[in-house]
């Protein structure tokens, strides 16, 4: 049974020395003022190391030094950088890589550069590892696919790494990575055909061959012009003679699989394809190239190919009377791809227990910050406001308003009853009251005085028709009185009936309590306190912390961590806005006195006062003269009915 080794490609590492990163971040944290330096000392002495022993391995199984180091960097990147803060150049860590084919070199701050070089490290070293392993070996043949496997794919975790990078070095650009990714899973299919060999897996193996062919294939077409000349001639030969290597035993193991029932068609395939298949060696051997397994086995197959060759062609002459040309072959179907199935890796599993994970991220703490800010100057608005306002209910002191409604409330409070009922109409209704009064006293007074003329009680009727005259002569002069200052006594009334309302009191009321100073007004200065005890508790970093697994590029985070704040300070923010909305109310409620007051304005308001407090008294006292004539005089108009019966 044959048994071939290919002679395998390997992708050559990176060289990098180890930074001084320890130092770095202990002046970082000092500076930003992020903790106890000292607590985290063994923390950064430990990166330091990892990163010293990643660049140093040999051996893909030593995988846990590379992924607990990238879990770090993850870490550091979560907790000191954001997109929107920028940061990893202030760390001031540069990390400085050669390429792994070329002399050049290239350094960065970024971490996502670190990583990559660090990951692609691990892809190459796994490139090489099926060096160590046997081909002839059944269960050494299923460890190489799923090696090869395992650095196809982390080839392209690096170029999803290598996408947030603004530029780097040619062996980390996307192209040359996904011709990385497809070399090795060429290669893996490589060991499937020996495995396939051994096991019979697959009754055609050419289909098998064919996959090879075509992720070679695959391969060249993401060769670029700018990194193909930074490679090489001997890579380009490599590559090339496996080609032409793979290519060759796909046409002759095609041409001898029994499968074929067509006799007639398979000789005229074969034929075509052994001499495409001759074309190819020649080609291979033009190469020239020095690697040993590649010859060696070739060795075996040359023989084998001109051989059968011979042998076809010889028959064909009795048999067929045109070989068609091998440039019209049809393609040979490739095989399914078989990958390995893998575990993805989370970094973070390797630093559960690093103090690093209970820091709160820097962005968090600038934008608690910027948030605790914002909260401040709301309240330097709100004292600007009060300030404001203070300021204006001064002003109005000053210019006596406050003064004048003073006067009203103590110089009439007897008006109070009269107001509430609906001031001038309440008036108007005693002014009728009266007239009833006095026109029935006359009715009966004129009555009583026709009745009892010749009686001996008409001297004392006489008596009371006097008592009346002067009493509607008063009232004469009382509504001439009135009607002169029927005007005035409306303003004067309009003020005082929107004094007196209830509603009004209360934003008076309201309003002389906004005139304290800002600093002696206790709820203000309660809620700037609170705002500063909040700041400082241990609550805020606590909240923070209980979430997990932070990244800088989760896109829920901004939701998060506006919740925190939210449930933090939504009462503090109610009851600013409650005092804003009191601040408004209060300055519209000053407006509208300053309104009212100034158009009904009343000439000597307190002498108006005094005039309607006057005329009132003297409407009361005719109201009880009337009344107390009208007791006195029902006792001849009770007699002068029972004169009548």
């Amino acid at each position: 049974m044959l048994t071939i080794r290919p002679s395998l490609i390997i992708i050559p590492s990176k060289k990098s020395k180890s930074p001084k990163i320890a130092k770095k971040l202990s002046n970082f944290f000092t500076e930003k003022k992020l903790g106890d330096v000292k607590q985290f000392s063994n923390s950064f002495q430990k990166i330091e190391e990892l990163a010293k022993k990643s660049r140093e391995i040999t051996s893909y199984k030593s995988n846990d030094i590379i992924f607990e180091y990238v879990g770090y960097l993850n870490l550091l990147q979560n907790k000191l950088l954001h997109p929107r803060y920028g940061g990893a150049e202030k760390i001031k860590i540069k990390w400085k890589w050669n390429s792994s084919f070329a002399n050049s070199t290239y350094s960065s701050p970024d971490f996502e550069f670190e990583k990559a070089s660090i990951l692609f490290n691990y892809a190459s070293i796994l490139s090489q590892a099926p060096m160590t392993l046997s081909y002839s070996d059944v269960a050494e043949l299923k460890e190489i696919m799923r090696i090869f496997s395992q650095a196809s794919k982390w080839f392209l975790f690096v170029k999803e790494i290598t996408k947030k990078l603004p530029e780097s070095t040619f062996d980390l650009s996307p192209e040359f990575l996904d011709f990385c990714s497809t070399i090795m899973l060429a290669q893996g299919e490589e060991a499937m055909f020996s495995w396939s060999k051994r096991t019979g897996k697959f009754k055609s193996t050419p289909t098998v061959l064919s996959q090879i062919c075509e992720l070679y294939k695959k391969a060249m077409r993401y060769v670029t012009a700018s990194f193909s000349k930074k490679l090489p001639t001997e890579f380009w030969d490599h590559i090339q003679s496996k080609l032409l290597f793979w290519d060759i035993l796909m046409n002759l193991d095609y041409s001898t699989d029994s499968t074929h029932k067509k006799k007639t068609i398979k000789n005229e395939e074969k034929i075509s394809r052994l001499r495409y298949a001759t074309s190819r060696l020649k080609e291979f051997k033009k190469i020239k190239s020095n690697f040993t397994e590649l010859n060696e086995a070739m060795k075996d197959i040359e023989p084998r190919l001109t051989n059968m060759l011979e042998k076809e062609e010889k028959e064909a002459k009795f048999m067929l009377t045109e070989i068609p040309s091998y440039k019209n072959l049809k393609a040979i179907p490739p095989n399914q791809l078989i990958t390995q199935p893998s575990k993805d890796v989370i970094f973070s599993e390797y630093i559960k227990n690093e103090p690093l994970v209970n820091l709160v991220p820097i962005f968090v703490m600038k934008s608690i910050k910027k948030y605790f800010d914002s909260l401040e100057k709301q309240i330097q608005m709100i004292e600007q406001k009060y300030n404001n306002l203070e300021k204006n209910i001064q002003e109005f002191i000053n210019n006596s308003l406050f003064q004048e409604i003073s006067i009203i409330s103590n110089s009439v409070p007897f008006m109070k009853d009269i107001i509430s009922k609906n001031g001038m109409e309440q008036i108007n209704k005693l002014f009728q009251y009266q007239n009833q009064l006095r026109e029935k006293m006359h009715s009966q007074y004129f009555q009583v005085q026709k009745e009892l003329k010749q009686s001996e009680f008409f001297s004392f009727v006489q008596k009371f028709g006097n008592f009346l005259t002067q009493a509607t002569n008063s009232d004469q002069k009382l509504d001439i009185f009135f009607k002169a200052h029927q005007q005035k006594f409306d303003q004067v009334l309009t003020i005082e009936s929107y004094f007196f309302d209830s509603n009004t009191i209360s934003d008076i009321e309201e309003f002389q309590k906004l005139s304290e100073n800002i600093q002696e007004n206790s709820e203000i200065q309660n809620i700037i306190q609170e705002i500063k005890t909040k700041k400082e508790s241990d609550e805020v970093f606590e909240f923070v912390n209980s979430i997990e697994d932070l990244s800088q590029f989760d896109p829920q985070l901004d939701q998060r961590k506006n919740s925190i704040y939210s449930s933090l300070f939504s009462d503090l923010e109610t009851q600013i806005k409650k005092k804003n909305k009191d601040l408004n109310l209060s300055q519209q409620t000053a407006k509208k006195i300053q309104s009212i007051y100034s158009s009904n304005s009343v000439d000597n308001l307190p002498q108006m006062v005094k005039l309607i407090q006057l005329f009132v008294m003297k409407l009361q006292e005719s109201i009880s003269f009337y009344s107390s004539f009208q007791k006195s005089f029902s006792i001849f108009y009770e007699q002068l009915n029972q004169k009548k019966k």
